[in-house]
């Protein structure tokens, strides 16, 4: 069976940190799969707060964006306690969008745990359809 394998990319612009709670554990007693795309949300949502923007719905000049497809690499287990830290980066630009890659590592292991892509597009919720990056997020983002 071939194995997803997410690649890095050049350069990491926003990292936070996320503490594994109770909740975040699955019967394995590790952090669970939807919890792992709910730590990139959280990392992505920050990043955009972070740019001055209002939110990814409507907060990037009354647009927002919406995710086109995701995929996940798990590389080690995350447990109760725990302390992650995620870093975010960009890759695969296109007119449209990007690629956000979210890197895991789980400073209480010193290890790499997890690797996230989100194909991100940007959206016009009031009409229902993409939009070109717009360049006030260009601008603050350095893009």
């Amino acid at each position: 069976m071939a194995r997803i394998k997410i690649n890095l990319p050049e350069k990491f612009i926003f990292q936070t940190k996320i503490q594994v709670r109770v909740t975040d554990l699955n019967y394995g007693a590790h952090v669970g799969n939807d919890t792992v795309l709910a730590y990139a949300h959280q990392c992505r949502f920050e990043y955009i707060l972070s740019l001055g923007f209002e939110g990814e719905v409507y907060g990037i000049d009354g647009m927002g964006i919406i995710m086109a497809d995701a995929a996940v690499q798990y590389l080690g287990e995350m447990k109760m306690n725990e302390n992650i830290q995620i870093d975010l980066g960009f890759a695969d630009f296109h007119p449209y969008g990007m690629d956000m890659i979210c890197k895991m590592t789980n400073l209480d292991q010193n290890k790499e745990s997890a690797r996230v892509k989100a194909g991100i597009i940007f959206f016009n919720y009031h009409e229902g359809h993409k939009i070109l990056i717009p360049e006030t997020f260009k601008e603050k983002a350095g893009l």
